[in-house]
């Protein structure tokens, strides 16, 4: 059996490296068709990332290592991305084994991504004043997501360089607040464009003894029908909005002045706000205002919907509909990737704004408590269970639970995105027809996700009893080969 490594050096302008990937990906697989060998075909690719996700940022020198690995059992392919100064002059013109590539990517601390499966996210976390976001595919100034082979870690947007998705990948986090009321409270805000969908995977049981939660929804139809128009309502509300922010500044400044114990390093950010809140209340003409401010709180949120919160609820969030997330409940979200919102309130200080978008807001809002749409049974068999829970213009979800152990063929599409909620789950290569597919299963975390491409190959699913999984799929076929 021949097996050979041919390397190919390619130093690219204007093309993408996805599309230089795509064609010889197609060239190698061709290969394998009309030839019984197997050999290697190895890119190197030196071009610009263009760092769309900062701000004023300038373009980056990468180079790609794309290798392909034509096998009797199919095509494997492996990639890793370096900055230029950590690539070794000596490999331009030379073949360098895959022993020597793998040294040099080790002594960088550089994955070597196997494109051929599903790519692990490595997710990174950030601080909100109610908690944190935990960001799986996130991209932008505040932080990037990663992609790692359990040894070392990438920026995500340079392996998407390699797939060709950078700026459409469905935005996938957990929201997770602190358990106090009011601190743990999210904005009450609303989105113009942006789409998305909770499923609440915890309610903490401190905040919410009998297990259910709330999320503030719209606006209350009982309080409206006290006002004669929707123009009498706004008013109102707007009325008890403006005095609470007037008053919020009052307290805000009041808690910046506040200093810090010697030993603040140690303390967690829920125990800096009860240290601030003591501090406060100790002062003497503070006591009133911190009555008036509670007072006025719940002045300003009769005027708004609450629904309740179960683990495993959903809850897709319409377009110009305000809406907060309330302390202490932890939810999976999936959204388009921009970032715009309006704020209308907040129960303590708003870091990333000088002020609201309270009447900007409520110009364009929704007034109305959004409807609950059920969920679709896309499959309802006897040993899982397959719901449409999302349908977006750009993206879908879905929710897969099992009911007995089940293995299901994998479809996987660009912009496929998997997530393990909680469960036994695993993966192995090829598919259930295949007489081949014993090999060494690949274990799934709960509460991990993973990324999936036009590149990956074709895969088997295993779930056991009570396994659940997530799915966001920007292509409109279906993710999995389900049976008749």
């Amino acid at each position: 059996m021949d097996n050979t490594l041919q390397t190919l050096f390619l130093d690219i302008d204007d093309q993408s490296p996805a599309s230089v990937v795509a064609a010889y990906r197609r060239r190698a697989e061709l290969s394998i068709a009309v030839a019984n060998s197997e050999n290697t075909q190895r890119l190197l690719i030196q071009y610009l990332h263009k760092p769309w996700y900062l701000l004023d940022a300038q373009p980056i020198a990468l180079v790609a290592i794309v290798q392909f690995d034509l096998l009797q059992t199919g095509l494997q392919v492996h990639a890793s991305v370096l900055p230029v100064e950590q690539f070794d002059a000596p490999f331009w013109g030379s073949q360098p084994s895959t022993d020597l590539v793998l040294s040099h990517l080790v002594k960088a601390s550089a994955p070597w991504l196997n494109l051929s499966m599903p790519l692990g996210l490595q997710p990174v976390h950030i601080p909100k004043p109610w908690g944190q976001e935990v960001w799986f595919t996130g991209m932008e100034i505040r932080g990037q997501s990663g992609v790692g082979d359990g040894h070392f870690s990438l920026p995500l947007p340079w392996i998407l360089d390699l797939l060709g998705e950078s700026h459409s990948l469905t935005l996938l986090k957990v929201l997770d607040p602190f358990a106090e009321e009011v601190l743990g409270d999210l904005y009450f805000e609303l989105h113009e464009t942006k789409q998305e969908v909770y499923i609440v995977t915890r309610v903490d049981p401190q905040a919410w003894p009998d297990g259910v939660g709330e999320i503030f929804m719209g606006f209350s139809s009982e309080k409206r029908n006290q006002y004669p128009s929707r123009e009498a309502f706004v008013q109102a509300y707007l009325a008890v909005v403006d005095e609470y922010r007037q008053l919020r500044q009052q307290l805000d400044a009041a808690m910046d002045g506040i200093g810090l114990p010697e030993h603040h390093a140690r303390l967690s950010p829920v125990e800096i706000y009860a240290h601030k809140q003591q501090a406060i209340a100790d002062l003497a003409n503070m006591p009133p205002l911190i009555e008036k401010e509670t007072l006025l709180r719940q002045q300003m949120n009769q005027f708004i919907a609450r629904r309740p919160l179960r683990v495993g609820d959903v809850v897709k969030v319409p377009c110009l509909t305000p809406h907060s997330l309330q302390h202490g409940i932890q939810v999976v979200e999936f959204q388009t990737p921009v970032y715009e919102r309006k704020i209308l309130s907040f129960g303590q200080k708003v870091m990333t704004q000088v002020h609201w978008d309270t009447h900007e807001a409520m110009a364009i809002a929704n007034l109305d408590e959004p409807r609950l749409d059920g969920l679709v049974a896309i499959h309802a068999g006897q040993s899982f269970l397959l719901e449409l829970i999302a349908d977006f213009d750009e993206f879908r979800v879905e929710r897969l639970g099992c009911r007995s152990e089940c293995s299901l063929d994998l479809a996987p599409s660009d912009g496929l995105l998997l997530m393990l909620i909680h469960g036994e789950a695993s993966y192995i290569q090829g598919t259930s027809r295949q007489l081949d597919n014993t090999g060494s299963a690949i274990g799934l975390t709960p509460g991990s996700a993973w990324l999936l491409s036009a590149i990956t190959g074709p895969l088997v699913l295993r779930l056991k009893p009570g396994a659940l999984v997530l799915a966001a799929i920007s292509s409109s076929q279906p993710w999995l080969d389900l049976p008749n």
